[in-house]
């Protein structure tokens, strides 16, 4: 296997110690599986991790450039035999650093400890969630391995007349396979949970209580971007189709929005281009916008209507859901804007 699976394989088990706060900013540190949980910003998770990765890394190869120039140096000695190794003194010299980067190591795993002189947010996990821990600091490339030994041995058993019970072997390996299956699935839901936090925390540390505006300008400049994360769900080969049909008009600052709403395929995008006083329209493209998003219908829930006080109640609805409006300022009579999760906003 390879030193760089070993390594990733280390690194999530250290990961596997932050766990992002559902209940605030940040992440929840246990120094073990038995340990409290203590206060931890994102920063210094991402600076022990960092740190943790970085120097195991370093530590790795510098490890392995030593057994490689270890094992030069002695061949030579011993191709002139000018001293003749054991077995034991080989391996001797093989590991002679070892204690020292161990010790180096060690002192960057440790270091979140000091976490434990801060404020306590939680007790010990209960079975569930340490066997998620668990699960979360799985490499998934050591999964995927194991599943493929694992239909292999299943392929060899059918077509190899040598095994005597091969009912009892396939039996095993499919075992097996449902076993990575189910992990694989497992790591993925907890992996989808913890985003999900993460994202809220991203909305809710950003004070995204009003409406975020983008000036025409902007827009206009940044058009490309903008129209790739307005189409970010429609099929990769309709987004083509759609762009293409945008740079053949001639440069205009709405010409994204004239061709997205012209076209009778509305499916696939999160924009809308609505007059200032239709209401009736605005609700639909936002239920529209909705199905594409697959979000609960929107009903506003201030009376009397009217676009402004629309687009700002579902701003607010949409928040809670981890998505942002953005609305395009400028100088006409109409409302145009779009829905994008906070995370993919960044230029």
């Amino acid at each position: 296997m390879r030193i760089s699976i070993l390594r990733e394989n280390l690194v999530n088990r250290y990961k596997a110690k932050f766990t992002p706060n559902p209940k605030g900013e940040g992440y929840i540190y246990y120094a073990s599986e038995t340990s409290n949980g203590y206060e931890c910003s994102n920063v210094q998770a991402k600076e022990y991790i960092g740190a943790y990765a970085k120097t195991l890394k370093k530590y790795s190869r510098l490890m392995i450039l030593w057994i490689i120039i270890a094992a030069i140096a002695m061949g030579v000695i011993q191709g002139f035999k000018f001293y003749m190794f054991s077995k034991f003194e080989m391996a001797m010299y093989f590991i002679l650093p070892l204690p020292i980067i161990v010790t180096k190591v060690m002192q960057v795993y440790n270091a979140p400890k000091a976490l434990q002189r801060g404020k306590q947010l939680s007790g010990v996990r209960d079975r569930k969630e340490i066997i998620d821990s668990r699960i979360k600091s799985i490499n998934s490339s050591m999964l995927y391995t194991g599943l493929g030994i694992a239909i292999l041995g299943v392929y060899v058993t059918i077509t190899d007349d040598q095994f005597v019970n091969k009912i009892g072997y396939i039996t095993l390996f499919a075992l097996l396979i449902l076993c990575f299956i189910y992990i694989l699935w497992r790591k993925n839901k907890i992996s989808k949970q913890e985003s999900k936090i993460l994202d809220l925390q991203r909305v809710q540390s950003s004070g995204a209580t009003e409406i975020e505006y983008v000036s025409q300008h902007i827009f206009v400049e940044n058009e490309e971007f903008f129209f790739n994360k307005i189409t970010r769900s429609m099929p990769k080969r309709t987004r083509t189709d759609f762009w293409n049909k945008i740079e053949k008009l001639e440069k205009n600052d709405f010409r994204v929005f004239e061709v997205l709403h012209c076209n009778t395929i509305r499916k696939g995008h999160t924009s809308f281009h609505v007059d200032w006083k239709d209401t009736e329209t605005m609700l639909y493209a936002i239920n529209e916008i909705n199905k594409v998003l697959k979000l609960e219908e929107f009903k506003p829930n201030n009376l009397p209507l009217s676009n402004e006080r629309i687009l700002k109640n579902y701003h607010e609805w949409l928040v809670e859901k981890e998505y942002w409006l953005w609305q395009i300022t400028h100088g006409g009579d109409f409302y145009a804007g779009f829905v994008v999760r906070p995370k993919d906003m960044e230029l």
